[in-house]
């Protein structure tokens, strides 16, 4: 028995209950990418009791290793998922959360779920977004992802898609090293930036202070 609660029950009279999750708020380049999972009630028992996904928790809080071995489980066991990413010139061009709200709908489009229950990490107000004018029922908990079985997942497809996306770009656009740092501001990081200048996955807005 693991320490998650079952607020996803308290909300079963929907069609369907997700947990959503972003990955890559912060990092100065690539795409925030979200993730919305939907479990069964027999599925959400069975990880409380520690029968499936074991080790599941915060994304940021459990390793790389733990991360891939967990992905494809998460997306075997749930009824519904979608993993949705937002590139960095949207983010430019509207923020972080519009960008996030918009994959957030995208996301919800994709699988009809309007008629659904979203259990959202952290303090979310989906009522600023410009670009959808009606999202479904929603409830916003912060730290949801260490507290919540489908928030939990959420965060761990998320993030380990984003990963793999960086990882592409690495190939891609040489010098930057994206794949040690995933786009974040580390040393290195900046210090490419200031040498080579930026990329086109870069968010320019978020390296106005690097770039002088």
């Amino acid at each position: 028995m693991n320490s998650f609660s079952l607020k996803e029950l308290e909300f079963f009279h929907f069609s369907n209950v997700f947990g959503f999750d972003e990955a890559g708020r912060g990092p100065l380049a690539g795409p925030v990418t979200i993730a919305i999972v939907s479990f069964s009630k027999e599925t959400l028992f069975q990880i409380k009791e520690g029968k499936v996904l074991q080790g599941l928790g915060d994304s940021k809080k459990i390793s790389h290793k733990k991360r891939l071995d967990l992905f494809p489980k998460i997306k075997e066991l749930a009824q519904l998922w979608c993993i949705q990413s937002v590139s960095s010139k949207y983010i430019d061009c509207f923020n972080i959360n519009q960008a996030i709200f918009y994959g957030l709908g995208k996301a919800i489009s994709k699988l009809s779920a309007q008629d659904s229950f979203f259990i959202l990490d952290g303090n979310y107000n989906l009522n600023q977004s410009l670009y959808w004018k009606k999202f479904p029922e929603y409830i916003s908990i912060p730290k949801a992802d260490s507290m919540i079985i489908s928030v939990a997942a959420a965060s761990i497809l998320a993030k380990v898609a984003r990963d793999a996306i960086m990882q592409a770009y690495s190939k891609k656009i040489k010098g930057y090293g994206f794949e040690k740092h995933m786009g974040y501001g580390t040393q290195m990081h900046t210090l490419s930036i200031r040498e080579k200048g930026l990329s086109k996955i870069h968010r320019r807005s978020y390296c106005k202070n690097i770039i002088l």
